[in-house]
């Protein structure tokens, strides 16, 4: 027999699994590799976006100049019932000095449940690129040097494993070299995503149905 007690402990488990609560601030940090560095904070003076779980900067950094460089956090946003994150940008420069230069985009949010994750990136670039995936300061994921073969636009996608012990860091983290003094630039879109945990959940909800069932039935 289906017993009330016995539904809604199962459901309060379910929710346990759902509780993804984004504890720390997403955060936008931009380098370049002389010296040069902005963090901006969701809802901070510096960021450009209004919207809470968007993060956005536009200026410059050193020789960099970031036409934009945002980052969302799908679940704050309320997209999302999982860890869902996107970085997107748009960056060029025009060096004078010709020896190369890299900037470094990373957005960063906290969640407490993990799993197997899929991170692609698409876009353009003259130069060349790396995206990563990092699990506070453990990185998870690595796509290697990025070259468009053809032309400038590029494509990658891969798949890995987020363990959890707590709540973490997650870290999209994308590093971009011009090589250069050229006039060139970079845009690409970042998307890290974890699929929901259903399953338990709608194992409750067909049980609550077959108890209603049994309950008309009887």
């Amino acid at each position: 027999m289906i017993t009330r007690k016995f539904l809604a402990g199962l459901i309060a488990s379910g929710l346990g699994l759902w509780a993804l609560p984004s504890l720390a601030v997403p955060t936008l940090t931009i380098s370049d590799d002389q010296g040069n560095a902005v963090s901006v904070q969701d809802q901070s003076a510096g960021d450009s976006a209004n919207a809470e779980g968007t993060v956005m900067f536009m200026g410059t950094i050193g020789d960099w100049t970031i036409t934009v460089a945002a980052g969302v956090d799908f679940f704050l946003n309320g997209q999302s019932d999982g860890p869902h994150i996107d970085l997107v940008s748009l960056v060029s420069t025009g060096l004078l000095d010709p020896s190369p230069q890299t900037l470094t985009i990373d957005f960063s949010t906290e969640y407490e449940t993990g799993g197997k994750f899929v991170a692609s990136i698409g876009g353009t670039t003259d130069g060349s690129l790396v995206a990563s995936i990092w699990q506070d300061d453990t990185e998870v994921l690595n796509s290697g040097e990025i070259v468009p073969s053809t032309g400038n636009a590029f494509a990658y996608s891969d798949a890995g494993i987020i363990e959890v012990g707590g709540p973490y860091t997650l870290t999209e983290r994308v590093e971009i070299t011009h090589e250069s003094g050229r006039a060139i630039a970079t845009s690409f879109d970042y998307e890290v995503k974890v699929p929901e945990p259903t399953s338990l959940a709608l194992l409750g909800l067909g049980l609550i149905g077959l108890g209603f069932a049994r309950r008309r039935a009887s």
